[in-house]
């Protein structure tokens, strides 16, 4: 019929009374579609071109036979179903725990049976919004470092099984439950230690006192030895940024992860982190590491909403594996109790098993970081070392400076395609923080 919102055959097809509960099933004759586009750019477009005020679930069926059509040129309704129905009875299904695991996730996601692992996840109706669902859920139930990019590249059940047994081996889960788990004590993990890289990526907690944060990056980076750092994560311990600071000096000293070949890596507050870890090794008279932040600033150079309780409030959320989607949901709350019992529901639904009263301690330890981090002040000259802050330019995070005196250009700027959420689990920052390294 042609997919267009204007299109007054696909419009009257449509119930605006049950939005929410449609489906909208496109069928594509794939031999009058080129051979190089992919099946992700077309299932896009088709979303795309979807009337907005509708906004169906929409699932693209591939059909590799022509369409049989009457004398008139149209499409014979009745053999298309036909066509699709015996295209999906060859169906090919789970052989392995895992395979039945991501089949699992992807018909959750997708509010749909799943049950052919060699069928695309484009085919089942997925598209790059609810891509970004089920890598969520791929990271947090089953600990697998899958980002956005690889599932565009291994679109299958199979396909993805297969490269995510080969990248996890004897890797350290970044699952929010197993970074909690290690949370008992200032600590430094290799994630991947069977890989050696003169390179070694030392991955640092955020506000949150954990390294889960980093998950889709870690999986990008894999052929570097890679290393986390947790803190403890409870309000007792809620140490300065200071003190935190010296004892993880100490923790990479002890397993000599200092020197130009260690790279530290932070995100928001572990940024700031990070720079404080530089200053007080500086005076050791050793070789510093390198220091790559994400979006890290100070008191005096950020936004103004970074003060703001709400803001921090859903930054401590989004922390813990909030979803962009769910924002408005989470921000309309407006008891703080609320929020934390809304957040632990949603939490149990992409499979991290928090209390409540988990959750109040938490956010005790959060809330004190983030307010001895407002407080936080460098010294008018920066430490003479290899820095690189890489800035998400679709936010505005405060001054262009962030805070940062850098009057003898100690820092170098890189600027990525992101907002402040979303440039940690961007391809681009993995790609940059690549070109960094080699």
């Amino acid at each position: 019929v042609g997919i267009h919102s204007a299109n007054p055959v696909m419009l009257r097809h449509i119930n605006w009374f049950q939005r929410s509960m449609q489906q909208l099933d496109v069928y594509v004759d794939t031999s009058q579609v080129p051979s190089n586009v992919p099946a992700f750019t077309l299932q896009d477009y088709l979303i795309s071109s979807q009337p907005q005020v509708h906004n169906p679930e929409c699932a693209v069926h591939l059909c590799d036979e022509p369409f049989q059509r009457d004398d008139d040129g149209q499409v014979v309704l009745s053999a298309l179903l036909a066509q699709s129905v015996n295209q999906d009875e060859a169906v090919d299904l789970p052989q392995t725990k895992l395979e039945q695991q991501i089949a699992d996730i992807w018909g959750q996601v997708l509010g749909r049976s799943v049950n052919d692992i060699s069928r695309s996840f484009f085919e089942y109706g997925g598209h790059s919004i609810n891509a970004t669902q089920v890598v969520a859920a791929l990271n947090n139930k089953l600990g697998l470092p899958v980002t956005v990019a690889q599932l565009f590249q291994y679109p299958t059940i199979r396909e993805l099984a297969q490269n995510a047994q080969q990248q996890t081996g004897n890797q350290l889960s970044l699952t929010l439950d197993d970074c909690r788990k290690r949370a008992d004590r200032f600590r430094i993990d290799a994630i991947n230690p069977d890989t050696q890289s003169q390179i070694q990526l030392v991955f640092l907690p955020t506000a949150l006192g954990l390294p889960n944060a980093y998950g889709q990056m870690v999986a990008g980076l894999t052929d570097f030895s890679c290393y986390a750092v947790s803190l403890p994560a409870t309000a007792s311990h809620s140490d300065p940024l200071q003190q935190a600071a010296d004892e993880i000096a100490q923790l990479l000293q002890q397993q000599s992860l200092v020197g130009g070949q260690v790279v530290l890596i932070g995100w928001s507050m572990a940024g700031v982190l990070g720079y404080e870890i530089l200053q007080q090794l500086s005076a050791t008279n050793q070789e510093l590491p390198r220091l790559i932040m994400m979006d890290s600033g100070f008191a005096d150079g950020l936004h103004e909403i970074t003060f703001d309780e709400d803001f921090q409030r859903l930054m401590f959320a989004v922390e813990l594996g909030l979803t962009m989607d769910k924002y408005p949901d989470f921000n309309q709350l407006t008891d703080h109790n609320k929020k934390l019992q809304w957040l632990q529901q949603y939490l149990e639904s992409i499979g991290i098993e928090v209390t409540v009263e988990m959750l109040v301690e938490w956010w005790g330890a959060y809330d004190k970081r983030l307010k001895n981090l407002l407080t936080y002040q460098a010294s008018d000259e920066l430490v003479e070392a290899d820095i690189t802050q890489i800035v998400a330019a679709l936010h505005s995070h405060g001054r262009e400076d962030l805070g940062w005196k850098d009057s003898n250009n100690i820092v170098t700027w890189k600027a990525v395609q992101a907002d402040h959420q979303g440039i940690v689990k961007s391809q681009e920052t993995v790609d940059c923080i690549r070109e960094l390294l080699l």
